[in-house]
């Protein structure tokens, strides 16, 4: 039967696209290509496993007292001694656990500038921990990377491939275990852990790495995250090679934290302990001065007692005198702090929190100096972790200028309060001293100095106390973090993950052949299929021809009696021909193309001899003058006589010209004879004319097996005389953006009665197949068919 498509628009571009069907036989056709692109990817997986060192990772937890989310300090009820030390920020704490001068204290207590690894199948394995040999660099950490490796035997060391700083020495060293090594890095010396075994040669590579470098490298690999934003609890965060390192930088963080925090509490509280002796060394000099003024005013006016006090009946007179004795001394002590703060030498210096208690002050101004110490120990922790140019350190130096400003506006005010206060009291007293006018004047003055002697003692009692508290204090200090969970984890590896790899290695293995054979089909520009044709050209398409596996060379190849998949190919062309005829009996049929190899020769021959093979009178004639590809390929390409010679009349009768076929006896053939030199004016010829109404009755197909009709217009010339066009596709030769033009042909009817044909469909390209359910019993498997024929017969 004739299958044809729907019109196409001339203009209409063509689309070229996969299907879901197209891609499953890509894969089908291709699954050799998957397995070994598979195997590949999953030898590179094992080997990536097998060079790939296990990373483990190592968690702690730990509770930072933020008295802002809900922790407090033991020591609260000394807060108005040194102020609320238990105030911190938790996001400030996440970076003094990252910060340098942490990391620092852990990499010198864990020796982690150095490394030591050695090669065990494709894999560096670290020892850390548990390395045979120690070496150490006399005179510290290297300023520079330094590499080498030692190898021992025996009661030997040896030492070779020194590399400093990019820079390799050509020297080797040997010596005994414990020894020390002159080299060109410095002097070494190696000593013995208790892994070392004398038996036991081993070579392990020596990384000394600087400080700096080290601290870098771990600071990188920490992280430190808050749980929760309603809590104060630090997850810490290590992944190394080796756990017991990740475990002792995690503890040995945490440790160095606390002992910091420690110190900054105890350096609080000496600096208070300092104050406040001090105060009493100057209080207790005032004090016997004031004593011994008394003892002498008493000597010298003989007054053993201070009778007057007993006299002062009245309630309010005594209030008065202890308020003002209260505020008088409240008025020293706050008159010492304002000299203090305005003393340059005390910029940056921490603010006892006592004295603002001693003074009488406020609560506000408190809470201001409270804040004032906690942001200067922030500010001066952070300082060792970063330069200045922090944001965060900026601003919090902004923020101590301000609050000190703001601490010595208060204290000026509170001053001009006290003094108000005084002056107030003093007319008060004023008033009730009017009642002891008449008392002796002796007495009056042996009073003004018992009430100075008594704002002295009592200020003198109260420094003693908070010094005794201060002491007890700083004797029980406590860290600012408490440990909730010690570093630990998992010993199953977090990373590579074995399961993980094969698995997007298996994956890679079907996605990369996959990608690759998708790319080719949509970058592959050639007609490919009966699909590719169909989509393109609203012609009949009258068959698939396969590919022949013989040589190129090959002419007729079908059998009558063969039930190959090309002879099947050719009957059904056959008969797909006989629906072919519109207006009467097809009998001159032409062959032609867009460009040349694609197998038009190959076609007229292999169907005129299927159509002789049904009993039919069949004659081919090489019309293609310039080329004579049929004549060639039957070995009369060097005639003298053909159709060339007959059409410029050197040859007078038909007969002379028609050579039978040696195949079949229903065949003959009339080859082009000489080439001339102008093919298109002797078709044009009546001469020609006169040969194919000669023919007609004669035969009852004339095959002519023309030119490329892109080429040149002999095909164009000789659609006059034909019945039917048979226009030739080869697969893989025709660019698939040449079908539109050939569509313009069919629509202009350029062609009588045109039909196309694709040739040479391989099973391995992307098609429909030309499957007739026969098999070929003259052409040999190939290989893969062989194989897989040998893996099914095994199976």
């Amino acid at each position: 039967m004739i299958e044809s498509n729907q019109q196409r628009d001339s203009g209409e571009a063509t689309i070229y696209s996969l299907t879901l069907a197209d891609i499953l036989y890509i894969v089908r056709s291709n699954w050799y290509w998957f397995l070994i692109s598979a195997v590949v990817c999953l030898c590179i997986a094992l080997i990536y496993l097998g060079y790939k060192a296990p990373l483990y990772q190592r968690t702690a937890t730990v509770l930072v007292k933020d008295s802002k989310k809900g922790s407090s300090s033991d020591l609260t009820a000394f807060s108005d001694l040194v102020g609320n030390m238990g105030h911190r920020s938790v996001d400030n704490e996440l970076h003094i656990f990252k910060s340098r001068h942490i990391m620092e204290q852990v990499a010198m207590r864990y020796d982690l500038t150095s490394r030591y690894t050695t090669k065990q199948g494709l894999r560096n394995v670290d020892l850390y921990g548990r390395t045979p040999i120690m070496v150490e660099i006399i005179g510290g950490t290297p300023t520079k990377s330094v590499t080498f490796r030692y190898t021992t035997h025996g009661d030997k060391i040896y030492l070779t491939h020194f590399v400093q700083g990019g820079q390799s020495y050509d020297y080797e060293a040997t010596a005994n275990i414990g020894d020390t090594i002159a080299t060109p890095i410095g002097e070494i010396t190696t000593i013995a852990t208790p892994h070392y075994h004398k038996g036991k040669e081993i070579s392990v590579e020596v990384l000394k790495m600087s400080l700096n470098e080290s601290v870098e490298e771990y600071r990188k690999r920490l992280t430190c995250e808050i749980a929760d934003k309603q809590s104060s609890i630090i997850t810490l965060k290590m992944i190394d090679p080796v756990p017991l390192r990740a475990e002792n930088i995690i503890n040995g963080i945490i440790e160095a934290y606390n002992v910091d925090a420690i110190e900054d509490k105890q350096s609080i509280s000496n600096l208070t302990e300092r104050f406040i002796s001090e105060r009493l060394a100057t209080l207790g000099n005032e004090l016997n001065i004031a004593d011994g003024d008394i003892a002498t005013f008493k000597q010298q006016n003989l007054i053993y007692s201070p009778e007057i006090e007993a006299s002062l009946s009245a309630e309010e007179i005594k209030q008065l005198k202890e308020s003002r004795l209260s505020l008088q001394g409240n008025l020293e002590m706050a008159e010492y702090i304002l000299n203090l703060l305005r003393n340059p030498n005390n910029k940056h210096s921490l603010i006892p929190a006592s004295t603002i208690t001693m003074s009488g002050a406020s609560t506000p101004l408190a809470t201001q100096v409270e804040q004032y110490n906690t942001t200067l120990l922030t500010y001066q922790r952070l300082c060792s972790a970063a330069s200045d140019r922090n944001p965060t350190i900026i601003e919090l130096a902004n923020r101590i200028n301000n609050l000190h400003a703001a601490i010595l506006s208060s204290l000026q005010s509170h001053i001009e309060g006290l003094k108000l206060q005084i002056s107030q009291l003093a007319k008060q007293q004023s008033v009730a001293d009017r009642r002891i006018y008449n008392s002796p004047t002796k007495e009056k003055e042996l009073l003004s100095k018992a009430r100075q002697q008594k704002v002295k003692e009592e200020l003198y009692i109260y420094l003693l106390t908070k010094l005794e508290e201060n002491a007890l204090m700083g004797a029980t200090a406590e860290s600012n973090a408490r440990i909730i969970d010690p570093a630990y984890g998992s010993d199953k590896q977090i990373t590579p993950s074995p399961m993980a790899v094969i698995a997007v290695a298996f994956i890679l293995g079907l996605l990369i052949p996959m990608a690759l054979l998708y790319l080719r089909e949509i970058l592959d520009t050639k007609v490919r299929s009966r699909h590719d044709i169909e989509e393109a050209l609203s012609m009949p398409f009258i068959g698939d021809i396969p590919q022949h596996k013989g040589h190129k060379g090959d002419g007729i190849v079908v059998q009558d009696d063969s039930r190959s998949a090309i002879s099947e190919a050719f009957r059904m062309m056959r008969t797909n021909i006989g629906f072919m005829s519109i207006d009467g009996r097809i009998k001159v049929i032409m062959t032609t193309s867009s460009i040349p190899h694609s197998g038009k020769t190959f076609v007229s021959t292999n169907l005129a001899a299927t159509l002789a093979a049904s009993g039919q009178r069949v004659l081919v004639i090489d019309i293609d003058l310039r080329r004579r590809t049929l004549s060639k390929s039957q070995g009369h390409g060097n005639d003298r006589r053909g159709l060339t010679s007959y059409l410029t009349g050197g040859i007078a009768t038909l007969d002379e010209i028609i050579i039978a076929s040696d195949i079949d006896p229903n065949l003959d053939f009339i080859f082009s004879g000489p080439q001339p030199p102008n093919p298109a004016e002797m078709l044009l010829s009546q001469r020609m004319d006169e040969l194919i109404a000669e023919l007609r009755p004669r035969y009852d197909y004339i095959i002519l097996d023309s030119v490329p009709a892109m080429a040149v217009a002999d095909a164009m010339i000789l659609d006059r005389l034909v019945d039917l066009t048979i226009y030739v596709i080869r697969q893989g030769n025709l660019d698939r953006r040449h079908l539109p033009d050939i569509e313009q042909l069919y629509r202009d009817k350029k062609f009588h009665n045109m039909c196309v044909v694709l040739n040479g469909v391989t099973a391995t390209k992307r098609s429909y197949g030309y499957g007739y359910g026969y098999l070929n019993d003259t052409e040999k498997p190939s290989l893969k068919e062989r194989i897989i024929k040998l893996i099914r017969g095994k199976g």
